[in-house]
């Protein structure tokens, strides 16, 4: 390639980087409620977007500018064009960006059966392929070529390298500095941006330069509230409600095969006096996520953008407006997961939590208070009670406990972390269950000591469970088993008979159940995709479940995994649910009307 055809493809580089950075900042028109700072950052993250995008385009496109394929490079920058506009539309509609759940829907035969498209779309992309294919004609046209193709690109790199270099640079310092300060009014807008890489360096700030993140809200009320839509409308109560105490008392990571006589005896117990939800999910694989759902009762696709705009959850405000003495005790952080900015942002002074000693003592901890708070309990209003137990997670316990062996005296050494390890890990991790059921033992004696227990609904629950290579996976956050998402789940309510429950729930669930307990008039529809699981008329066909990077729509019998970014190459996954391996290619139909459904129900509370 001659050195004025490089310069040539330089300068034609740079104009499709100046269109895409337009098209991008089109999205920020989807936005409201700017603040000039928000407004601010906004553009200098989409612009920088742009410019990181058009970096991967630089390096990628290296053969070609050394071949001088200006006409191919033209087509590549024209479909991504393409590509923005068509994901500006997509959400615009679904308030998601082009995910592979997405993909699945636009690229499957199956979709075109269930959705009428019509036929204004095919023309409309059709004329903007056209549209974009002869910009890029008159491009190659109108750029100037030969030595004054150099001259111009000489001249323009002197200002152009210095300035992208300075956004990018100026983008990230901002979005890092609004992350460190939670400074929702610009996190939040940040979600319009299509693939938009945040910078975190909170841990740096800490560690280096004693700046502390921002533990709870800050300015919670002055914007982030503009784009969300929950709940759909005010609560409504009714004059009556149901009075009995509620204690939710969850483990980390336990699955819902461990609560037997041999490693839970007092939880089995409890058990055999409760409704038992034999075939329940959690609405993630990690604590974020599983937590999210259950106090939300939404999927956990909203998580960040919940977060970004430190929304509390409505079953909150519905507790503190019947006057509930609200408590939460953990034996984990609740900064991280950032549960004080989001579901208990408004009662941040009933949370204890930085629990002292290693994990198992944290655990001891959390139940000294419990039972010192229970122990000032009077009857005067009812309680609702959060104890968040974490030793499970960690397969934390003392040398007490330590009844299945062999348990290589608790040590772990992840390096060497093999399946062939498997039943010391297992044991490891029963222990930890054996020590925090003797733990839960005593709050249920408690309870019972102080005349609660007949008029306290308790309910049992893990916000997701652990694989010990039953599907080939270890621990959970990495795949979508039934040992990662199918959770411990019952509650016990005073003057209901034990029964199993066989059909499939989820955690999405357990906020309607408890609105509908305090009396709330609105349908569950108004802050919640779940449905009140004591209803004669449950009837549930899928669950949903997530992480950070992957979705699942878990049907019967077989289990859709998918993307939440780009992922055309990975696509839609379909196995079985309960042996976890491929079973089919293909998307059906019947897979398409249920991805479309949870499409729906992830864009509801968007406005």
């Amino acid at each position: 390639m001659s050195k004025n055809h490089k310069h040539h493809f330089s300068l034609q580089f740079k104009a499709n980087l100046i269109l895409s950075a337009a098209l991008i900042l089109m999205f920020l028109l989807l936005g409201e409620g700017y603040t000039p700072m928000s407004l601010a950052t906004t553009v200098l993250g989409a612009v920088s977007t742009a410019i990181i995008f058009y970096l991967i385009f630089w390096i990628v496109l290296t053969p070609l500018r050394l071949l001088g394929g200006a006409a191919l490079g033209g087509a590549v920058f024209s479909l991504f064009h393409l590509f923005i506009i068509f994901d500006f539309f997509v959400f615009r509609l679904y308030h998601t960006h082009i995910n592979a759940m997405v993909l699945n829907i636009i690229l499957s035969p199956a979709a075109l059966h269930n959705i009428d498209f019509g036929v204004s779309p095919y023309f409309t992309f059709g004329a903007l392929a056209i549209v974009l294919a002869g910009f890029q004609f008159w491009l190659r046209r109108a750029l100037p070529v030969a030595e004054s193709a150099e001259t111009w690109n000489l001249r323009i790199n002197r200002l152009f390298i210095p300035l992208v270099v300075l956004i990018v640079l100026a983008d990230k310092v901002m979005f890092g500095w609004a992350n460190l300060y939670s400074r929702t009014e610009i996190m939040q807008k940040m979600q319009f941006i299509p693939y938009y890489l945040p910078t975190d360096y909170n841990g740096v700030a800490s560690k280096y330069f004693g700046i502390e993140p921002a533990p709870k809200p800050v300015e919670m009320d002055s914007g982030g509230g503009d784009l969300l839509d929950y709940p759909k409308a005010p609560l409504k109560y009714s004059h009556k409600f149901e009075k009995d105490n509620i204690l939710i008392i969850m483990l980390d990571s336990v699955r819902w095969d461990m609560i037997n006589e041999e490693s839970s005896p007092n939880l089995n117990a409890l058990k055999k006096e409760s409704i038992v939800f034999d075939n329940h999910f959690s609405g993630g694989n990690a604590t974020r996520f599983g937590v999210f759902s259950f106090f939300y009762g939404i999927n956990s696709a909203y998580w960040f953008s919940f977060l970004d705009h430190q929304q509390p959850a409505v079953l909150i405000d519905a507790l503190m407006e019947r006057d509930f003495d609200i408590r939460v005790i953990s034996s984990s952080d609740l900064n991280w997961p950032e549960f004080r900015r989001t579901i208990f942002a408004k009662i941040n002074d009933k949370i204890t939590d930085h629990l002292p000693g290693v994990v198992w003592e944290q655990d001891r901890a959390l139940t000294d208070h419990a039972l010192n708070w229970l122990d000032g309990q009077n009857g005067s209003k009812p309680f609702f009670g959060f104890l968040f137990y974490d030793a499970p997670h960690q397969s934390s316990y003392p040398n007490t406990h330590a009844k299945f062996k062999p348990d290589a005296e608790g040590d772990k050494n992840y390096l060497t972390l093999n399946a062939s390890k498997r039943d010391v890990l297992f044991n490891q991790y029963k222990n930890s269950i054996y020590y925090d059921d003797a733990l839960l033992g005593e709050l249920i004696a408690k309870l019972k000591s102080k005349g609660l227990y007949e008029k306290t609904r308790i309910i049992v629950a893990a916000d997701h469970g652990e694989e010990f290579y039953e599907s080939g996976g270890f621990g959970h956050n990495n795949a979508f088993s039934l040992q990662q998402v199918k959770p411990m789940f019952f509650m016990r309510i005073p003057g209901q008979e034990p029964r199993t429950v066989t059909d499939m729930t989820s955690h999405v669930d357990v906020v309607p159940t408890i609105m509908h307990w305090l009396g709330i008039q609105n349908p569950a529809s108004d802050y919640s995709v779940g449905q009140n699981l004591l209803d004669t008329a449950y009837n549930r066909q899928y669950a949903v479940t997530g992480n950070w990077n992957y979705n699942a729509i878990i049907e019967r019998g077989h289990t859709l995994v998918f993307s939440a970014h780009p992922d055309p190459v990975g696509g839609t996954q379909v196995l079985d649910t309960v042996k976890y391996n491929a079973i089919d290619s293909a998307v059906s139909s019947e897979h398409s009307q249920t991805i479309l459904r949870v499409m729906d129900e992830n864009r509801k509370f968007y406005k």
